[in-house]
């Protein structure tokens, strides 16, 4: 039996990958976000849908709106950013947020993209690239400030293994944990064939 150590070896190797593989849970995550679009100037309400998340019994929920073209989300080290206010958690999935759009940004676009992140102490911090577009018809490039009030300090980070929450992947990402190690091993395989068949 000894003698087939490897094959006893190569059973318990995929018993693991299987059981990790499909048990261990997806990071916290935001699936949608509505509405897509803002007006600048005037007050907006999000509704933010998350994905393995606790927002009813987290104590501290963070929300904050990022511009996220790139080149323009920051200026001199800054991050160009508004924190949302009146949060309304409906339950650990869902919550809405307001956030009181200034009527200029920095810059002179008149429609940017712009991130939304979440934060508490349960789920850590979750971020959703390009998730709305704001429309702006009056832009100032001394209208910085009005993106700048507050500070993104003190995020939280998860301390248990999980899989990376990707919006565009979803569960799929798990296919990541197989299909590295199978491209690892056809590698090897394949270099084996090859010295092998000189001989």
């Amino acid at each position: 039996m000894l003698k087939h150590w490897w094959k006893i070896l190569s059973v318990l190797i995929i018993l693991y990958v299987l059981t990790v593989g499909l048990l261990v849970p997806l990071s916290p995550g935001i699936t949608s976000v509505s509405p897509q679009t803002l007006p600048g100037g005037n007050p907006a309400r999000l509704l933010l849908v998350g994905y393995n998340s606790h927002f009813q019994r987290a104590q501290n929920n963070r929300v904050w709106l990022k511009l996220s073209e790139s080149g323009d989300s920051t200026e001199n080290g800054q991050t160009f950013l508004i924190q949302g206010t009146e949060i309304r958690v409906q339950n650990d999935r869902s919550m809405t947020v307001g956030f009181d759009v200034p009527a200029h940004f920095p810059g002179d676009k008149t429609i940017r993209s712009a991130s939304v992140i979440i934060d508490n102490e349960i789920d850590g911090t979750s971020v959703y690239p390009g998730a709305v577009f704001i429309k702006q018809a009056i832009t100032n490039k001394s209208a910085a400030a009005f993106w700048t009030k507050v500070r993104m300090d003190d995020l939280h980070n998860r301390s248990f293994m999980t899989f990376p929450f990707r919006n565009i992947l979803s569960e799929t990402i798990r296919n990541t944990y197989f299909h590295v190690p199978m491209m690892f091993a056809m590698v090897f395989q394949f270099n084996a064939s090859v010295i092998n068949s000189k001989r």
